[in-house]
């Protein structure tokens, strides 16, 4: 998606600014796990893993009643075991990131929540669901 870029302020005087944030709504395909904004000549100016971020905003947002015991000593590992998935996607090891969800984090997750527990809030994910996530994620690194 191209897309031109105007950083003036509008402001008395008018200003041209250097940078601005700015937001915008892109399709999320299948087979997508990253989102890059590049610049005119192919240069990476952000990149976003959207796994590891969905998967990571996810297990932080689960409550301390969702874990069958220990739910910070869980929760920091699942944390951690995202951070490794998150390593592997950016260095293109996505065989390894796919096996590391399927394998690892799944099983973890399958095992140490609770199979019913309260939703405190919207962003929190049941366990049946939070499985349904990872098998999504894990199928958007298929080769």
């Amino acid at each position: 998606m191209h897309f031109a870029i105007d950083l003036s302020a509008f402001d008395q005087p008018l200003a041209t600014l250097p940078s601005a944030p700015f937001a915008f709504s892109i399709p999320f395909p299948p087979r997508a796990a990253q989102v890059e904004v590049v610049d005119e000549n192919g240069g990476i100016l952000a990149l976003a893993d959207i796994t590891s971020k969905l998967l990571r905003d996810a297990v932080s947002a689960l409550p301390s009643s969702a874990f069958v015991r220990n739910p910070s000593q869980m929760s920091v590992a699942l944390l951690n075991k995202i951070a490794a998935l998150e390593s592997q996607i950016r260095a293109g090891a996505l065989l390894g990131a796919r096996q590391k969800l399927t394998n690892d984090i799944r099983r973890d997750i399958a095992a140490g929540l609770l199979d019913n527990y309260q939703l405190q809030n919207e962003q929190q994910y049941t366990k049946l669901e939070l499985l349904a996530l990872v098998d999504e994620l894990a199928a958007r690194l298929l080769p």
